[in-house]
């Protein structure tokens, strides 16, 4: 494995705490693995809207561009593209929604149609 893999790792052991090795022990039986996030610059946030606690639905097959649906609390569904800095967020938040049962937080332009940022939360 690479020192990335040990390094994010290591610095995700730190984040969770004391059910870390419970966390971690989970994401390794669904063949995820922990990773560093490239972030979508701060010049695209300009005019962002963050949304709380929305699900995202995305097929098994999904892979930037394509679209994802954003549903958020309300009940309301945005069909979003993906901003491509974002694609391995917004993979990666599915995959705890789904199997952490994790919310998403997301980052979206609505004028511009365009995902900007997904983070899993634990809630």
């Amino acid at each position: 494995m690479k020192a990335s893999y040990y390094r994010a790792r290591a610095l995700a052991v730190d984040k969770l705490g004391p059910d870390a090795d419970d966390v971690l022990a989970k994401l390794d039986a669904a063949g995820l693995m922990v990773v560093f996030r490239r972030e979508v610059a701060a010049a695209s946030l300009a005019d962002a809207e963050v949304l709380e606690n929305v699900t995202l639905r995305a097929p098994a097959t999904w892979a930037a561009p394509e679209q994802v649906a954003v549903i958020t609390a309300g009940g309301e569904v945005l069909n979003l593209y993906v901003h491509e800095d974002a694609a391995g967020q917004v993979g990666e938040a599915v995959q705890l929604q789904t199997v952490m049962g994790h919310g998403v937080d997301v980052t979206i332009d609505r004028e511009a149609e365009v995902l900007l940022r997904a983070v899993a939360v634990d809630r």
